[in-house]
């Protein structure tokens, strides 16, 4: 894609708020950042190139490019959805754009931490919590 153009509201992953050109490993070092955060911090993160990257591939400049993006894509990204509902669904994106996407991401409250009897820490869900959020999402 020729790297990703982010603009930070606040600090996040060892950078100050500002626009930034991330090339791949630094996006790929973006997304993955866990310093003075955790898997929640995480979430956004990542949430916040894919949006960079909608963003990016919408620009007449980069559709030369989306051969290239499409077959990393389908190299990397594994999924139940039909391949048959892809255009479908690209379709829709394009429809709604960038700001039309609702993202959002499980908070703390909706886990409760647990460890195992192998003593791997995992969060178990809270689907009282989880459940309203599913239903605002997909009504």
């Amino acid at each position: 894609m020729g790297g990703l153009d982010v603009t930070l509201a606040e600090p996040i992953a060892g950078y100050d708020a500002g626009q930034y050109h991330l090339d791949g490993a630094q996006a790929l070092a973006f997304a993955r950042n866990r310093t003075g955060a955790d898997d929640f911090f995480r979430m956004e993160n990542g949430q916040l190139l894919l949006k960079a990257a909608l963003e990016q591939l919408l620009q007449p400049r980069s559709w030369l490019r989306l051969p290239a993006v499409a077959a990393a894509f389908f190299e990397v990204v594994q999924s139940t959805v039909p391949v048959w509902l892809y255009p479908q669904l690209g379709v829709a994106v394009l429809r709604s754009g960038p700001e039309g996407i609702n993202n959002q991401t499980l908070t703390r409250e909706m886990v409760t931490p647990w460890t195992t009897g192998g003593g791997a820490q995992v969060l178990l869900p809270n689907w009282d919590l989880i459940n309203p959020l599913v239903s605002e999402l997909f009504r």
